[in-house]
């Protein structure tokens, strides 16, 4: 692993106004791009946000997710949240010290391995859980635990990419705010334009991730380009259904969209004999239609185990009933507080994602 890099560590923090509410995320980021945090980086941190040493040392002792002694050169964390130890962490976690000679929070006498115990990923869908060098494995048995040095990264992990900057918008043709915005759509119905006839949208969520989207991604594209499929294959994000990763979002002109659930990149070469060369109805796999009716074999939400018994509303219906226009043209959007009001005397709860 790199030693510790002063200069580094004062560049990152650079970027944080120098104000005390800015305290926990700066110790995030030093961590981030170290991987631990030093008693120089806690100095550093200080000195910069004006904040007294033993605050600074405070608020990193306090909180677990916060490492003061550097970690080996590869870092294991096992999930013990509750529904990883219903589904086995536990044994994950001995068989991995008892492979590595370490307890949880120890490092091997060569400094290559630290083995830690983690509250929770928030990914339960996926439980048990492991970590290794940054990146979530999910569905984890305790056979598969012992061979986890397959799943080692050679770069300086889990903080090899450290923390995303914010970097400044595009700028955009056009001297008005509807002229910048025309030309948005022209450019999204170009992009829709030279669309290739088929997308594959794989949902590369942290569920997702867990149990092999990235795999999944590459099987698809290497897969579709040696089948001759004009077909885009992209990451998605979280599709809300979890127990079912990895999902496939199947569009194709013509098509109802379709959603096809626990693909694996073994079976990548199946669904797509599957799906693109028969018509037949497609076995094998689980998944949902959102159309009124069945295809194919696929049940619609309406009939699907999981889905029909939920109750979707869409933000038009809610905004009707609160008797609030719909902000279809941004010029017709109610203000924060006529917006605020009219939910106050509705006496209704609004809930959603975003």
């Amino acid at each position: 692993m790199e030693t510790h890099d002063p200069e580094r560590v004062r560049g990152r923090i650079a970027a944080f106004p120098r104000e005390r509410t800015w305290l926990l995320p700066a110790l995030e980021a030093v961590q981030a791009s170290e991987g631990w945090l030093s008693l120089e980086s806690l100095e550093a941190v200080g000195e910069h946000l004006r904040v007294p040493k033993s605050e600074v040392y405070g608020v990193a002792t306090h909180y677990p997710e916060f490492r003061l002694a550097r970690p080996g050169a590869h870092l294991i964390r096992v999930c013990t949240g509750v529904s990883c130890r219903l589904t086995g962490s536990l044994e994950c976690l001995g068989r991995l010290q008892a492979r590595f000679g370490i307890e949880a929070g120890q490092t091997t006498a060569d400094g290559q391995v630290t083995l830690e115990e983690a509250d929770c990923f928030f990914v339960c869908s996926a439980a048990p859980l492991v970590e290794v060098d940054g990146a979530c494995h999910g569905r984890v048995n305790p056979a598969e635990a012992e061979h986890v040095p397959v799943w080692y990264r050679f770069s300086r992990a889990p903080h090899a990419a450290g923390v995303a900057r914010p970097s400044a918008p595009p700028e955009l043709p056009g001297e008005s705010a509807r002229a910048r915005l025309a030309h948005l759509v022209e450019a999204a119905r170009r992009r829709a334009r030279e669309r290739p006839p088929i997308r594959l949208l794989v949902q590369a969520g942290s569920c997702g991730a867990a149990v092999g989207a990235e795999e999944v991604v590459k099987a698809l594209r290497t897969l579709a380009a040696m089948r001759g499929l004009e077909a885009e294959v992209l990451e998605g994000a979280c599709n809300g259904i979890c127990y079912g990763q990895v999902a496939v979002e199947v569009r194709r002109e013509g098509w109802p969209r379709l959603t096809v659930t626990n693909v694996t990149k073994d079976r990548v070469p199946d669904l797509l004999h599957a799906l693109f060369s028969t018509e037949a109805p497609v076995s094998g796999f689980d998944g949902v239609v959102w159309a009124d009716a069945s295809w194919r074999g696929f049940p619609p939400a309406r009939e699907h185990p999981f889905l029909r018994g939920q109750h979707r509303v869409l933000r038009a219906q809610r905004l009707a009933h609160l008797a609030v226009p719909v902000p279809g043209d941004a010029r017709d959007r109610p203000g924060q507080r006529e917006l605020r009001g009219e939910l106050l005397r509705s006496e209704q709860v609004v809930q959603g994602r975003g």
